[in-house]
């Protein structure tokens, strides 16, 4: 090579380095990252006309080109939470049947008042946290004219625990006095729900013990844990200690005096954890607590659509959670509610992609265009909640 042209080339090296980095990086991404969506719908005339109304579903998910990783998502997801909590909430406590609290956190960012009778997307949070960490999907539920409310559980965000009853994966009793609240505050309205990760836990578990009688017309459980006695002891072990951390954090600050604490506090596991806080959940045995939570168990007897959403690479809620739910539902008869829809990548929660070069959810938009599929294929003023094909 002539002396000239090899100092070129010595000169631009890096700058040759990464060109081929970033090309190298830019076909495993279309290759390998950027796939179809995988759905299961439900046979019928039903599912084919909520498909037909999805239009967001039937692409491919793009995730956010410079982090798709599962713990990069995860990261991103961090951060966005925590940057993006300037929302203006309105709190209002909701005395349960048994003298507990939890507290519903009203959007009261819009500048335009919302009339009465627009949906309404109640939000549950997961294992740990509260209505701060989805600001994000109050934006999204608010750009669309939909009021967003977000439900604390029990001891949670501030939330005061005024007996000593708490549950860490949530209660389908709670839950359900808490939508009658909303329902009671906006009667012409109507109700859906998003349940993240563990959230997605009660609200099943609501699906299936109010069936026909659910006040919602259609619901997402967001990174489920499905078997929760499997789930559980699959947590990757990085996010396994940082929850258990986090709970003990928690169950010291608003339980010092209970006689189950210690046995709490010398948890190692997720699972261990949360065996040993049965005692203050309401249930009277592990094995009542652990079937309660369980919602294989009552899959069948949900009779509002329902999309259930996972990644292959969540850390979390693992994908074989997901396999073990499918083979078990194909036991089961068949039950024309249930959408099943997985991805590649995405993470626990996050599924993150691209708003021009900055992130923003893949999973608000599919979970809220799923929302409005299933009410343009069904008169809520008139049907309800069972579906009949």
């Amino acid at each position: 090579m002539p002396p000239s042209l090899s100092a070129l080339f010595s000169r631009h090296s890096y700058k040759w380095l990464a060109f081929g980095s970033f090309a190298a990086y830019s076909f495993y991404y279309l290759a390998h990252v950027r796939r179809p969506v995988h759905v299961r719908t439900p046979r019928g005339e039903f599912g084919q006309r909520v498909l037909s109304h999805w239009e967001s579903v039937r692409a491919r998910y793009w995730p956010f080109f410079f982090a798709w990783g599962a713990h990069f998502q995860i990261v991103l997801y961090v951060i966005l939470a925590n940057i993006s909590r300037r929302l203006r909430l309105r709190r209002d406590l909701v005395r349960l049947s048994d003298g507990g609290t939890v507290s519903v956190d009203w959007d009261e960012d819009s500048k335009t008042p919302l009339p009465d009778d627009v949906p309404i997307v109640l939000i549950l949070h997961g294992i740990t946290g509260g209505s701060d960490d989805y600001a994000h999907t109050l934006r999204s539920i608010r750009a669309r004219g939909w009021r967003g409310v977000a439900m604390n559980r029990r001891g949670h965000a501030d939330t005061p625990l005024t007996t000593p009853k708490m549950n860490i994966l949530g209660d389908a009793d709670d839950l359900k006095q808490c939508i009658d609240y909303i329902h009671s505050r906006y009667p012409r309205a109507v109700l859906l729900c998003i349940g993240f990760s563990a959230g997605g836990c009660a609200l099943t578990r609501y699906l299936g013990e109010t069936g026909a009688n659910s006040r919602l017309i259609a619901a997402s459980a967001v990174s489920p844990a499905y078997d929760v006695r499997q789930c559980l002891k699959r947590v990757h072990p990085w996010y396994c200690r940082l929850i258990t951390f986090r709970l003990k954090s928690v169950f010291t600050r608003l339980l010092s005096s209970e006689p189950a604490l210690e046995a709490m506090l010398h948890a190692e596991t997720l699972f261990d954890l949360v065996c040993s806080h049965v005692p203050i959940t309401g249930h009277e045995t592990l094995e009542h607590f652990l079937e309660r939570m369980n919602p294989f168990l009552n899959f069948q007897a949900v009779q509002t659509a329902t999309l259930m959403l996972n990644a292959k690479d969540d850390p979390v809620a693992v994908y074989e959670n997901l396999v073990e739910a499918k083979a078990y539902a194909d036991t089961l008869p068949y039950n024309p509610n249930i959408f099943v829809v997985s991805t590649d990548v995405g993470s626990h929660c996050a599924w993150f992609e691209h708003d021009g070069f900055r992130p923003s959810s893949w999973c608000d938009r599919v979970v809220l265009d799923f929302f409005e599929a299933v009410m343009k294929s069904v008169d809520p003023a008139t049907a309800t909640r069972t579906i009949t094909l």
